[in-house]
């Protein structure tokens, strides 16, 4: 699912930067450097009807995303936990960042829009059909990641992940992509060195809402 962000107001409540949403009796996360960062937060009545009809995500319900702050080095970005989630199906309102946190992103709207995806690479698929790139000659990759960048924004739900140079398909065992975000200019997003953010999970777990053992990589 696309996410085809806006600087202004689009409606609903999935948004990524700025404050989050959170019901009374939940706690903002907390790492050993300080309190998380707020990444976003994605509204599961927003999804596109089809996706809910085919029971891939919860039917309802509010999901947010936090990191650790950039200073905090007790975590690194490929250790279990990295990724931490609330979610809640309860009435919420907007959370000031709390004393400690780092300054939030800016905020950037996001409407949900069915699309298609293809693997990333040849890493992300078994029988790999498109000619690798040769020495000297990378016509063939850059044909492929154009067919590609018609699918979908560069920031989406579900999928394939996409990644910036990683020589390995990210994608833990018995896991699938949750979210992709890229390192973008215009909100301050800077995941590692201006890379991309994945988020995974099993499928039983996103379809049940369990979101408590994430995965996550950065490259």
């Amino acid at each position: 699912m696309s996410l085809e962000l806006s600087a202004t107001h689009v409606g609903g409540r999935t948004r990524f930067g700025g404050n989050p949403d959170m019901a009374t009796d939940e706690v903002w996360p907390q790492f050993p450097g300080g309190p998380a960062s707020f990444v976003g937060q994605v509204d599961f009545t927003e999804v596109p009807s089809e996706v809910r009809a085919e029971a891939l995500v919860p039917p309802a319900g509010l999901l947010r995303l936090f990191i650790p702050q950039q200073k905090d080095e007790s975590i690194f970005w490929r250790d279990a936990g990295y990724v931490r989630a609330l979610f809640t199906t309860n009435w919420t309102t907007e959370r000031p960042l709390p004393e400690g946190a780092e300054p939030a992103w800016r905020c950037a709207h996001a409407r949900m829009r069915t699309a298609w995806d293809i693997p990333f690479d040849g890493k992300q698929a078994d029988g790999w059909p498109w000619p690798e790139p040769t020495a000297g000659s990378y016509e063939n990759s850059l044909q492929y990641q154009k067919l590609r960048s018609t699918a979908h924004t560069e920031d989406y739900l579900l999928g394939w992940p996409a990644h910036q140079s990683l020589g390995y398909d990210p994608t833990p065992e018995g896991m699938i992509p949750l979210l992709t975000l890229t390192s973008r200019a215009d909100t301050d997003w800077q995941w590692g060195d201006a890379d991309t953010l994945m988020v995974f999970i099993t499928p039983q777990e996103l379809t049940t809402g369990q979101f408590d053992n994430l995965g996550n990589d950065i490259g």
